[in-house]
């Protein structure tokens, strides 16, 4: 193979003049197409506001058919038949009636493709587009950035950037097409303060700003520049904002599957409700128009959020606590209710005590004309007495949140096709920093897109997916792709975006033990608890045949959503250690009592901790309005049940317009021991670092697992001194296990010594844990406990090579099982 030419090398070949800029005209419609830099266009805003203050009396309309992970392709817009995504893309385009076409792709071809096909398939492309007659631009991927450790270094891609770039000129020149070049947009090697990038990868807002001059200089003859820091533009931008939405839900809108798949005779009907967008796209464009050309606007006046208010339950919702049976040594209390929230989703606690919700009352498919206005609310009990006093709204706008996540100075997010972290950075009490971690989720499904976003013992962020659903996502690690169900692992610190996990039907619970074992439930299953660990696969895995996979440990049971490990102290010794869930068509929460079992656990499923009705399948609301579907542990200690509240089921068997679907009540319950003994982990928040170290290694799980947090976000850089320190003196292997926990969720070194004292525990599940973390799985083969067998298989089969397989195969030497027989093979 030739050696690839250097960047210099190449960057010569990038001298010579582009195409003259080719003349805008009245009436023009320029479609935008291409993968995550075109998509993000929409909510940024800058070159589209740039375009139209230089032709305000043009009646140019701008339509953006972004799509993130996007190749030339199409493959990313196939939703569940991915061959069908070039014939979707071209739908698409067409559809859209362009004059001007700018295309954007080879970002995500230059990771794996090679020139030749990426070239041939390209000019396939321009060929179909042919017959449109548009003008045609296309413009090269730009550079990653090169950011320090630990993110990647990004020469290798560059160098293929650089190379898919000269065959986009190539085909410019061959089909007389405009070539716009990015890779010089912004220098390779930017100071820290200077970055055009979020994530070294994609465009931030400095970096769009520079897009769009850039565009325009190479598109555009007119030099009429835009101030995008006078408020007319800004409110310029904010309508662009609200007019892409709205062209968003015409084009790509939520629930696909049963709009135009295979569940289409379920809500196909709806799928006339598309068109009636298109109006209110044309009002807003109207609205910029007038802006530009008058030079004036409306008054915006900011939302009123971010203040607390005082709330109380309604009554109502108090009524309806007493048809829900509890045990009778527990009590149950409303800890909130309607009209503070309505339609929660996910509920997440942060370390002051207060409970974070994702309420989506635009859930399951938004009516035309409506913009999205989802709310993010935190609840908070001021005088300890177990209910809510006052709320505000953090952030609001959002489009069907269904995950949340308090962290990193704000709260995670996950939002219809994104993973969010809002942040509030002046002190108002609302979200003004907004920024995209992950894209390219899916829309097939609204009940299937982003579940349970948890914290792992490791300090990423986990989360789910569910079956319907089919992600394409660029990373600055390169594209990542997930068909159907799984679970996910976010590195905020480097945003590597890896596959945990594969399979399931509808997993809506994600938990771990204080071990660090793993467990899943399934809203459409019927396995009830599922022991997951590293690339483990089960039904409907697009990884592994229907006959490999994995089972649950409840076959036969009820659906559930929601999963939390009861661990605190305040509960009876029976009730300490179970899983609870949620059986949301049977109106209760269930929980299950695991116990060890070859390589796996079995669990056998205990006591209703709370139900209305018979218990058995409902659709249609006998039990009354109590949905249970997610549930907590409260820094309280209490046990803590999201409820949706609704007559029926919230899934597609329902038309999506039914007047059953209920977008007024939502309620939170509380669930703790009788007596009001309560923790009072809100205040750990006040420790200082050596403190929290001493709860890291001696509090209860729970007050761990706040510790560890706290400790892991600290910005004081004497907390790396002092994790340092009590690791070189640990002695004790579960203390040491969870200051490892720290060092890696810090970026620290884990000194071999504490890895080996780990492999050295009585306690097969810290010989477990020690395997997950790094140490060398290759002895562990032939420990005496399956599940240490089945981390050393799984940790064998990460390192992929020859050898590492020699060895993994030395387990058939002892009594094998399911999952081991998976790992093994896998």
């Amino acid at each position: 193979m030739m050696p690839r030419p250097s960047l210099p090398a190449l960057a010569a070949l990038f001298l010579a003049q582009a195409l003259p800029a080719f003349e805008l005209k009245n009436n023009d419609v320029l479609v935008m197409v291409g993968p995550t830099l075109i998509e993000r266009m929409s909510e940024y805003g800058y070159f589209e506001n740039a375009l139209l203050n230089a032709y305000p009396d043009y009646n140019l309309k701008v339509r953006n058919l972004g799509w993130s992970g996007d190749d030339v392709r199409g493959k990313s817009r196939g939703y569940d038949k991915p061959r069908d995504g070039y014939a979707n893309l071209i739908k698409q385009i067409k559809e859209a009636n362009p004059t001007v076409l700018l295309l954007a792709y080879g970002g995500v071809e230059a990771w794996n493709d090679s020139r030749e096909k990426f070239r041939s398939d390209y000019q396939r492309l321009l060929d179909d587009l042919k017959g449109l007659g548009a003008r045609t631009a296309l413009l090269s991927p730009p550079l990653q950035e090169a950011w320090p450790s630990p993110m990647p270094d990004p020469a290798a891609y560059n160098v293929g950037v650089w190379e898919f770039s000269r065959s986009i000129k190539e085909l410019c020149a061959a089909n007389k097409h405009l070539f716009i070049d990015l890779t010089k947009l912004y220098p390779a090697k930017p100071k820290r303060g200077e970055r055009h990038t979020s994530n070294s990868l994609h465009l931030n807002a400095r970096g769009y700003r520079k897009l769009a001059r850039h565009l325009m200089k190479s598109m555009a003859k007119n030099s009429k520049q835009a101030n995008f820091d006078a408020p007319l533009h800004e409110f310029v931008r904010s309508e662009l904002r609200r007019k892409n939405e709205l062209f968003f839900h015409s084009w790509r809108p939520q629930n696909q599957t049963y709009l135009f798949s295979f569940r289409k005779h379920e809500q196909g009907r709806n799928a006339a409700d598309l068109p009636k967008f298109l109006p209110y796209v044309e009002e807003a464009e109207k609205v910029v128009a007038k802006a530009l050309q008058s030079g004036s606007f409306p008054t915006q006046t900011p939302p009123p959020i971010g203040n607390w208010e005082d709330i109380k339950p309604s009554a109502k919702a108090l009524s309806a606590g007493k048809d829900i049976k509890i045990p009778d040594d527990l009590s149950l209390n409303l800890f909130a209710s309607e009209p503070a929230i309505r339609n929660p989703t996910q509920c997440a606690w942060d370390e002051r005590g207060r409970l974070w919700v994702a309420t989506a009352e635009s859930y399951p498919q938004i009516l035309p004309g409506f913009l999205a206005n989802d709310k993010i609310v935190v609840l908070e009990d001021t005088d300890g007495d177990g209910q809510a006093d006052r709320r505000k709204v953090f952030a609001e706008g959002l489009l069907m949140p269904t995950a949340i996540l308090p962290g990193h100075g704000g709260v995670y997010v996950g939002t219809s096709t994104q993973v969010l972290h809002l942040k509030d950075t002046n002190g108002d009490g609302k979200a003004d920093a907004r920024k995209i971690l992950v894209s390219g989720l899916g829309t097939e499904d609204t009940h299937h897109i982003v579940h349970s976003l948890r914290h792992t013992e490791e300090g990423k962020i986990a989360f789910n997916q569910s079956i319907y659903i089919n992600t394409y996502s660029e990373t600055p690690w390169g594209p990542r792709e997930l068909m159907k169900s799984g679970a996910w692992e976010f590195d905020p610190h480097t945003h590597r975006l890896e596959i945990f996990a594969t399979g399931l039907i509808n997993p809506w619970g994600f938990e771990s033990d204080p071990w660090g074992e793993c467990f899943m439930t399934d809203g459409a299953g019927g396995e009830g608890i599922n022991h997951v660990f590293r690339g483990s696969g089960f039904k409907t895995s697009s990884l592994f045949d229907r006959s490999e996979v994995l089972n649950g440990l409840n076959p036969g049971q009820p659906k559930l959503c929601g999963l939390a490990i009861l661990n605190t102290s305040i509960f009876p010794e029976k009730y300490r250690g179970l899983l609870v869930a949620n059986d949301f068509r049977g109106h209760r929460t269930v929980s299950f009592r695991l116990s060890p079992s070859g390589s796996s656990f079995l669990s056998t499923q205990k006591i209703d901790l709370a139900k209305t009705g018979s218990g058995g399948l409902d659709r249609l609301g006998q039990g009354g309005m109590f949905r249970p579907i997610d549930v907590d542990v409260g820094l309280d200690g209490a046990l803590y049940l999201t409820d949706w509240s609704n007559l029926i089921i919230q899934h597609g068997e329902v038309d999506f317009r039914d007047k059953r679907r209920d977008q007024e009540h939502g309620r939170i319950w509380r669930l703790a021991p009788k007596g009001g003994q309560v923790l009072e982990l809100n205040q750990l928040h006040l420790l200082s670092a050596a403190k929290l170290l001493e709860v890291l290694q001696d509090g209860e799980p729970l007050a761990r697992r706040v510790a560890r947090r706290l400790l892991t976000e600290a910005t004081d850089p004497g907390v790396d001194e002092l994790a340092n320190s009590a690791i070189r003196n640990a002695t004790d292997a579960g203390k040491t296990l969870e200051l490892v926990w720290l060092l890696k969720s810090r970026r620290l070194t884990v000194p071999r010594a504490a890895l080996d004292l780990l492999g050295s525990a009585k306690e097969p599940a810290i010989r477990v844990a020690a395997l997950r973390l790094g140490l060398s799985p290759a002895p562990f083969v032939y420990d005496p406990h399956p599940r240490v067998r089945l981390a050393a298989l799984v940790a064998l089969g990460q390192v992929g090579t020859a050898q590492a397989a020699e060895r993994a195969i030395r387990a058939v030497d002892l009594d094998m099982d399911k999952p081991l027989t998976f790992a093994l093979r896998e």
